[in-house]
């Protein structure tokens, strides 16, 4: 069997089978763990028998699951309840699906005053704005004027007239987003500016959560957020957790595997949310400079050391394209990727890109 379909159903009650794990959070990375989950029963530390706990949730429109190893139930359960909480907390500030969320809060009230915010929500957001100027306003968080236009905010995806996109456009750009740190405020230069966090503050949430498991005495963790993941530590002393990459066109097939620890790993894809109008497909992943979705490109994954980073770049990387998107990859510190980029034109379906850091830590399926 699969060792990414073999693992047992987890049974308690607020958690998720794998295959359950795999129908609704297929989002990036296949399986959680492909040889780590299943032997850390064998696994010793420090004369220590270290035993497998897994608990999943729906939460911030995925599913979100932590995996750890330890000695001690106990340590175990109260560290994952206290991730799930970190988690939760990040959610709460900065859902758009959320009216009385911090992030809601801004988009009602920003572009009329000063509004003075959590200090979570000025990191993300500082680090976003990082993130625009360095991939040239490729990551925007100022997107989610589009998003409503194309229909993805309200699941019900249409294609805009020229006209409402050029009315549309002028409210993007991550220009129009001011911060004073000193001050924790936010201010936005125009009226109709929105905020969309979606790029970035999952992977900070997964950020949250990992250090919440390393505060309560967890060493040994995975933390997945519908493909924006954290590899704590190693699956067993001498090898690294093993990662599967999703198959951009075929959903139960892996693209390729990956070996980390103590690195994130995210992946940017238009091939789960989408819709389609006359026989043509339309995907989530928008570039904010033009107001249409990406075409070029199937799939981009991001090796970092935190999740934020992964999650914007994996972002940022697949609306800057081919070149342009993998020079980005390549040229910043301690960064590696894979980019897959569909060929039409060619016999083959995918021309698949690794950087040059990641040659000695990939197997292609």
């Amino acid at each position: 069997m699969d060792e990414r379909t073999s693992l047992e159903p987890i049974q308690r009650a607020d958690t998720l089978s794998r295959r359950a794990l795999l129908r609704r959070g297929r989002t990036g990375l296949l399986a959680t763990i492909a040889s780590g989950l299943s032997v850390w029963p064998h696994l010793e530390a420090h004369g220590a028998h270290l035993t497998e706990s897994r608990q999943a949730r729906y939460m911030m429109g995925t599913v979100v699951e932590i995996a750890v190893a330890t000695a001690d139930q106990q340590i175990a359960d109260r560290a994952m309840a206290y991730g799930f909480q970190a988690l939760q907390q990040v959610d709460q500030h900065m859902s758009i699906y959320q009216p009385t969320s911090e992030l809601s809060r801004i988009n009602r009230r920003a572009a009329h005053t000063w509004v003075h915010t959590d200090p979570d929500v000025l990191t993300v957001t500082a680090e976003a704005l990082r993130m625009s100027r360095l991939s040239d306003g490729a990551l925007d968080i100022t997107i989610l004027p589009l998003m409503r236009l194309w229909g993805f905010v309200q699941q019900a995806g249409r294609v805009p007239t020229a006209a409402e996109l050029q009315a549309t456009l002028p409210l993007v750009g991550y220009r129009h987003v001011h911060l004073e740190p000193s001050r924790g405020a936010i201010h936005f230069a125009r009226a109709g500016v929105e905020l969309d966090l979606g790029g970035i503050a999952k992977g900070f949430a997964v950020d949250q959560a990992v250090a919440a498991l390393l505060a309560h005495g967890v060493k040994h963790a995975i933390v997945n957020a519908g493909g924006d993941l954290f590899a704590l530590g190693t699956a067993t002393p001498e090898r690294s957790w093993m990662v599967d990459i999703q198959h951009p066109q075929e959903a139960d097939r892996s693209l390729a595997t990956l070996r980390v620890h103590n690195r994130s790993v995210a992946t940017s894809g238009n091939y789960e949310n989408y819709f389609e109008q006359h026989g043509k497909r339309y995907g989530h992943l928008i570039d904010p400079r033009t107001g249409y979705p990406v075409e070029a490109v199937a799939s981009v994954t991001v090796l970092a050391d935190t999740a934020m980073q992964a999650d914007a770049i994996s972002t940022a990387a697949f609306v800057l394209g081919p070149e342009q998107g993998f020079a980005l990859i390549e040229r910043l510190p301690s960064v590696e990727g894979i980019m897959a980029v569909e060929r039409h034109e060619a016999s083959e379906a995918l021309s698949v890109r690794i950087s040059s850091g990641l040659k000695d830590a990939v197997t292609f399926s």
